[in-house]
């Protein structure tokens, strides 16, 4: 077992283009199969060795689990944001933000390695486009963290649940009141005059965003409308 685990992590490792830190190899290691872990007031999923290669999709950009924050990155970019922040306030450019090696997730949020910051831990909040440094190494992070459960099928049932239900939330809750929004803009203002800006993906695409506010406006709904990714 441990061999298979031990050829997993060489495999992340030549994935990555660098060695990872000992202390989280260690923990990669016995850390199959995984278990949530609490720090800092929160819970994490981390990955296994093998979980750190399956295939993500993030926005329309497929890649390793590791490397989410480089099509975070992407994504960004493509939506003219052109830094994210640190808790001071400082920019990091997203090509530091790219080299991020994510170890786990929790509600959206990646907990990740900084390697420009000798692999200190990390957290990006995909609500507010920002970084948080939460330790200086994976080993004392590690050190005031504590294992919750063994992931059993309770657990694993609870986080496709969970996967669902921010599925759900994300392209249709947050689509249907974005469409409310625009249309109180249209009624009050009347005319041309609603610009919506769209910081992050909403699950669907522009394009439903646009095909379901013209099915609006036939049926005499909203006004003209003017739709704009933020740049």
């Amino acid at each position: 077992m441990k061999d298979d685990i031990d050829t997993q992590i060489a495999a992340v490792e030549a994935a990555f283009g660098a060695a990872l830190p000992d202390a989280y190899r260690e923990f990669l290691v016995g850390h199959d199969p995984r278990y949530l872990i609490e720090s800092d007031d929160r819970e994490w999923w981390l990955a296994t060795a093998a979980g750190l290669l399956k295939r993500q999709a993030i926005d329309r950009h497929e890649c390793a689990a590791f490397a989410q924050l480089g099509a975070v990155s992407i994504m960004l970019r493509e939506l003219g944001v052109g830094a994210v922040r640190n808790a001071d306030g400082s920019a990091v450019s997203l090509e530091r933000l790219a080299g991020g090696f994510v170890i786990g997730e929790q509600d959206g949020d990646f907990l990740y390695l900084d390697p420009d910051d000798g692999f200190g831990v990390c957290c990006y909040h995909h609500d507010g486009e920002d970084v948080a440094r939460l330790a200086p190494d994976f080993a004392t992070w590690l050190a005031r963290s504590r294992r919750i459960d063994t992931c059993d099928e309770a657990l694993e049932a609870a986080e496709r649940a969970e996967e669902a239900r921010r599925a759900t939330r994300d392209e249709s809750q947050y689509l249907d009141e974005l469409l409310a929004a625009l249309v109180e803009l249209c009624d009050r203002f009347g005319g041309p005059c609603a610009t919506v800006l769209v910081r992050r993906s909403i699950g669907g695409s522009m394009d439903e965003l646009k095909s379901r506010l013209v099915t609006l406006a036939e049926k005499g709904k909203s006004r003209p409308y003017l739709v704009a990714e933020a740049g």
